[in-house]
Parts: C-alpha cells; sequence; structure tokens
C-alpha cells in the first residue's frame, strides 16, 4: 500500500524537484517498514529485473515511484547535457556535532565564492551538507571531467584544512579529534582518520550518484532541502527541514552551472 504522507508530499513539491532529475539516470532509496532498498533498475516484468536504468522524466514518474515507498532519488553525476560537480562536507562517523559541520560548510561556502563558483548548497537530511552544481557536456566534451573534478576537491579541502587550522573553532574541533588528526581528509578509505570531516574526492566518478534536492531520508525522515549560505548558521534540521516547512517555502532554487575553465584555473 502506498505512504500517504508520502505521496502527498511528492504531489507537492515534485516540480521544485524535476529539474535536477530531468536528464540523468536515477537511483531510488525506497522503505518497507524498517527495511531500505537501493535500487538502481526498474523492472518490466514480474519477478524479473531489467538492465534499463531508471529515469524520471515528469510529475507523474515522480509519483509512480512515490506509490511505491519511494522516499529518495539519488541523481547520477553524469547525465545526456550536463554533469554533476559535488562536494560533500561529511560527518561521517557521526563524530561532531552539527554545530562544527557548519563551521566547516561557512568556510567552504567562502571559498567557493572567492574562486566564482557558482554552487546550490543543500542539507543533507541526514548529517551533512552539500554543494553542488553542474557542466554543460558541450564544453567537457573529450575532457576527463571526473579527474578535474577530484584534483578540485583535493584543492579545496586544503584550502579549508588551512583555514579551520588558523580558526577560532579549532580547539572545539580537537575536542572529538586526536592531537595529530587532519580536521578534514579526501579520502573515505583513510581508516587511521576515520574521525575527521571527509570531503569525498573519490565520490566523483561517472556511475557516482547523490541524493537530490528535496528527497526525503528514509532514516531521519528530514528533507534534502536547498538553502542560502546566509541560512547555515542558525540551520535547524528538525524544524527547517521538515516536510511542513519544505513545503510552505516559496522559494526556487535553480541548477548552477559553471565554466570547465574555472576549475581548470585551480590547477594551473
Amino acid at each position: 500500500m502506498p505512504i500517504e504522507w508520502l505521496v502527498d508530499y511528492w504531489d507537492k513539491i515534485a516540480e521544485k524537484a524535476l529539474p535536477f532529475l530531468q536528464g540523468h539516470r536515477i537511483a531510488i532509496e525506497q522503505k518497507f517498514d524498517h527495511q531500505i532498498i537501493y535500487r538502481r533498475h526498474k523492472k518490466v516484468n514480474p519477478g524479473k529485473e531489467s538492465a534499463g536504468w531508471i529515469y524520471v522524466k515528469e510529475k507523474e514518474d515522480v509519483l509512480e515511484w512515490a506509490k511505491q515507498h519511494t522516499f529518495s532519488f539519488h541523481t547520477h553525476l553524469e547525465g545526456e547535457d550536463d554533469t554533476y560537480f559535488a562536494l560533500d562536507i561529511d560527518n561521517h562517523d557521526g563524530n561532531f556535532p552539527l554545530g562544527l559541520i557548519k563551521v566547516a560548510t561557512i568556510e567552504m561556502s567562502k571559498i567557493l565564492d572567492e574562486h566564482k563558483i557558482d554552487y546550490l548548497l543543500k542539507f543533507s537530511g541526514g548529517n551533512s551538507f552539500h554543494f553542488l552544481s553542474a557542466f554543460k557536456n558541450s564544453e567537457i566534451k573529450g575532457k576527463r571531467i571526473f579527474e578535474i573534478e577530484q584534483r578540485a576537491i583535493v584543492h579545496f579541502q586544503k584550502e579549508l584544512e588551512r583555514r579551520l587550522q588558523k580558526s577560532s573553532h579549532k580547539d572545539e574541533f580537537y575536542k572529538h579529534l586526536a592531537k595529530d588528526d587532519p580536521i578534514t581528509i579526501t579520502n573515505s578509505r583513510d581508516k587511521e582518520h576515520k574521525k575527521s570531516i571527509l570531503i569525498d574526492e573519490f565520490i566523483l566518478k561517472r556511475h557516482s550518484v547523490i541524493r537530490s534536492p528535496f528527497s526525503v531520508h528514509p532514516k531521519t525522515l528530514l528533507v534534502s532541502v536547498p538553502m542560502e549560505k546566509s541560512k547555515i548558521e542558525n540551520f535547524d534540521p528538525k524544524k527547517d527541514a521538515s516536510r511542513e516547512v519544505v513545503l510552505k517555502s516559496t522559494k526556487v532554487f535553480q541548477k548552477p552551472f559553471n565554466k570547465l575553465s574555472v576549475f581548470e584555473e585551480l590547477m594551473s
């Protein structure tokens, strides 16, 4: 049976979510009772799994998946017309209070602004924040785009680390870290520093996905809500990322695009 509140939510929010779904393959996150199921392909025959990818082209597609207990839509980074750049300020070990993750997010927003990079900032729905932007495929044709993006992540992380080490919040971060640990890392396989904030360079690859704006996190039931950077400091997930508050907002968020040359200049 469909979940009434979930279908109602997607019915009201679908038009805002569609620009971030269209033209990309989609993975979905469904929840049946307490079991979360993550899938990338659709069924064409009962009991058989198709090799075909999931696509969402219009509101009716969103509602059809919503009726099948889809809480979150995860967009593949590589699309038909554009390719996403995604940066995740990830409290992956749950080690830090949200207040410190917000400190890192605010500082990263300043770094991106200084480099004149346009982005959409959003709450993950869990315990992290995402920066999202895109390149036109016509511009990046023939380029090793994900290698460029990975190198950009490393560049941004190093600058963020330098600033946090000099910030007035340094001692607060080290209440949760060993003395010689870095505050941030870029490799999720770095087990030696697993308590550090992860800004994962390796999510930037062809088949990677990111939770799309306005999706519902199936564990927290909070929305992966876009926000203005001025709202980060006072952001309260339980209030500002609730479905009720998100549905009341009239703000429309656009997919931001960047010139590849802005990123290539970082490597020069």
